[in-house]
């Protein structure tokens, strides 16, 4: 029988994988929810763009990256908001996410975040 030993989450994952199923997870309260769920990765990458010029309230605020192997879209994604939302503050992550947060989101994935200034906790870990 087709699914025999994997649980709802892994066969869910299959069938996404197969219609070419791409989430757009965010994070609250340190739980990771889906916000949309696109099919294609071009679609993903409009709606992700579409969602930050949405939510952000001043295209001045400082635009953090963070990839899980997948620096190419990184860079993708500093060209169009430059370009197209002006967007000139960013800091982006060289070394990719950590392996806990990896481990959840999987590979090829983007982060994106904004805030208005550096936060209190701020650490520069590139050299």
């Amino acid at each position: 029988m087709a699914g025999q030993g994997r649980t709802d989450q892994q066969n869910v994952a299959l069938i996404g994988d197969m219609l070419k199923i791409v989430p757009i997870l965010y994070f609250n309260d340190g739980q990771i929810l889906c916000y949309d769920k696109v099919r294609g990765k071009k679609r993903a990458m409009k709606k992700l763009f579409e969602t930050v010029d949405d939510k952000m309230k001043d295209h001045r605020q400082i635009v953090g990256l963070i990839n899980s192997t997948a620096p190419e879209l990184q860079q993708k994604a500093i060209k169009t908001l430059s370009k197209d939302m002006e967007i000139k503050s960013f800091i982006a992550c060289e070394t990719g996410a950590g392996s806990a947060l990896t481990v959840h989101i999987g590979p090829n994935c983007l982060g994106i975040m904004f805030f208005d200034a550096l936060p209190d906790n701020y650490v520069n870990v590139t050299p």
